[in-house]
């Protein structure tokens, strides 16, 4: 997996390409502990991700629940097993899923 973290002004986009599982979540768990409290929206580029586990649904809910004024996630560019996977846990209806 590889994660490109790009802030511009109050949105941080992560463009994420490879696998999004037990073995590499953690790293990026890692990168979004250190998301700037400013930041007020959080932008997941899927277009090169080919698969997420739970461990990578995981480092979503870390997105949410950091501190700082409400981060509002937005999914982009997810291919349809990956906006099944959102759908059957829920997240698509507490994230934007474009």
């Amino acid at each position: 997996m590889k994660a490109d973290l790009t802030k511009n002004g109050t949105e941080l986009l992560i463009d994420i390409d490879g696998r999004l599982d037990t073995d590499t979540a953690p790293e990026l768990a890692e990168k979004v502990k250190t998301i700037d409290d400013d930041i007020e929206a959080v932008i997941f580029d899927f277009d090169d991700l080919e698969y997420i586990s739970s461990a990578g649904l995981r480092v979503l809910f870390i997105v949410l629940k950091s501190p700082g004024p409400k981060k509002k996630v937005i999914i982009k560019n997810a291919k349809d097993s990956i906006k099944e996977i959102l759908s059957a846990t829920g997240l698509d209806e507490i994230m934007e899923i474009e």
